[in-house]
């Protein structure tokens, strides 16, 4: 007998069980800001975080790949983002399984939305879930705050969410050419969505209007926010002030905002402590790829490797982000 026949016996044995975790008695996370993605990848080649959302909608869908009933409900899934496209609110998978298996997964369902390998379980473990042939599906609709506000991946609970949430940028008349820099801003993909406004700048056209008027909503919402963040940061927060001052010489080079970024950052990056972040970042970006394609017996590797960022930069933001992530992963064990 193959595995999706024991998969479907399985299922039907625990379809009421299944039923009863689905409506998310059990989660605990009802309420409280919605935890962000450990490091990995989704099948689209993305890497997502939670905050990339805010001031819009999440919907995440927990599901079991080898589960026929799960597998079988994909069209009815895909039916909810065909209903809310060109709506503030996106819908991201979540599978507890290695790069390989979630791309199988979502290619042979056609899953439409990107699905992120979960193969360590700590996305589950965040969320309060465990998805297995007893528990094959979960949901979590995120508000435009980032708090779990249902577990419930239907049309009343997302048109709920998504009530008074509307476009930052989209309703205000842009060029159409620039419209897929418009999409990137709506997700807060500042830096790629910049960077593709800037040939338009220098150009002498009604786009260029457009993008000029586009550059200045940006720069006053957004950009003059960061610089006096970034300023008041360099006292006693460096390696947040270098972020913000890294996101702003990329996005206004030009701009009088981003070469005062550009200035104070050549002076940070000679502090020991932005070093040493910079540093400890580099080998914790490793764990994007490793993890994605991590299964639950290389789970101990994972955990040394995270010590050994921790060990090596213990004061640096992301060496104490490296060492919960390895006590996270020893209490998935």
């Amino acid at each position: 007998m193959n595995s999706l026949k024991i998969a479907a016996l399985t299922c039907f044995v625990f379809t009421l069980a299944s039923m009863a975790s689905a409506a998310g008695s059990g989660s605990g996370k009802f309420g409280e800001t919605a935890p962000d993605f450990p490091p990995g990848a989704f099948t689209d080649g993305g890497q997502y975080s939670v905050s990339d959302f805010r001031g819009k909608v999440l919907v995440l869908y927990f599901g079991c790949p080898v589960c026929p009933r799960n597998r079988g409900s994909i069209p009815e899934r895909n039916k909810i983002v065909e209903q809310f496209k060109g709506k503030p609110v996106k819908f991201l998978a979540i599978t507890p399984a290695e790069m390989e298996e979630c791309k199988g997964y979502t290619t042979s369902t056609k899953l439409e939305m990107p699905c992120f390998a979960d193969g360590l379980g700590v996305m589950q473990q965040r969320y309060g879930t465990q998805i297995s042939l007893s528990n094959i599906w979960q949901f979590r609709v995120i508000d435009a705050n980032g708090v779990v506000v249902a577990y419930d991946m239907s049309a009343d609970a997302i048109t709920k969410a998504l009530a008074n949430v509307k476009w930052t940028y989209k309703d205000d008349g842009y060029d159409p050419r620039l419209a897929n820099i418009v999409e990137m801003l709506e997700w807060n993909q500042y830096v790629p969505a910049m960077t593709a406004l800037k040939p338009y700048l220098k150009q002498r056209s009604k786009t260029a209007d457009s993008a000029h008027a586009l550059f200045e909503k940006v720069k006053r919402t957004v950009g003059e926010g960061w610089a006096t963040e970034a300023d008041a940061a360099t006292a006693d927060d460096k390696p947040k002030a270098a972020d913000l001052y890294t996101k702003l010489a990329a996005c206004f080079p030009d701009d009088a905002l981003g070469k005062h970024a550009a200035d104070a950052l050549k002076k940070l990056k000679t502090d020991k402590s932005v070093m040493n972040e910079l540093a400890a970042r580099r080998m914790y970006a490793q764990l994007y790829t490793v993890m994605s394609k991590a299964t639950p017996q290389q789970k101990t590797d994972v955990i040394t490797f995270c010590n050994s960022i921790s060990t090596r930069y213990p004061e640096s933001p992301t060496g104490q982000k490296a060492a919960a992530l390895a006590k996270e992963l020893e209490g998935g064990k």
